[in-house]
């Protein structure tokens, strides 16, 4: 993940990632540039899961902001080549 980082300025962002790159040196790589990360965990790394399920949750704050954001447009371009 750090080369594909490497010309962006990630210092105050949120970086998220699937569970691919959560590895240390990846979490490590964008503290040390100042980001914050959000990184997926699941059961094929079973040390780190079940750490994470043990963490009290049900105690984490909420924040109760919300904020109306406009509706999102999506287009799809489909395309094929000659005779494909």
């Amino acid at each position: 993940m750090g080369a594909l980082l490497a010309g962006l300025d990630v210092a105050g962002r949120m970086i998220s990632a699937d569970a691919l790159h959560t590895q240390r040196p990846t979490a490590e790589h964008l503290v040390g540039r100042g980001a914050d990360y959000l990184l997926t965990v699941k059961a094929n790394q079973p040390t780190l899961f079940a750490q994470v399920k043990a963490l009290p949750w049900a105690q984490a704050p909420v924040l109760e902001a919300t904020r109306e954001l406009p509706p999102l447009v999506w287009t799809l371009s489909v395309r094929s080549a000659a005779g494909a």
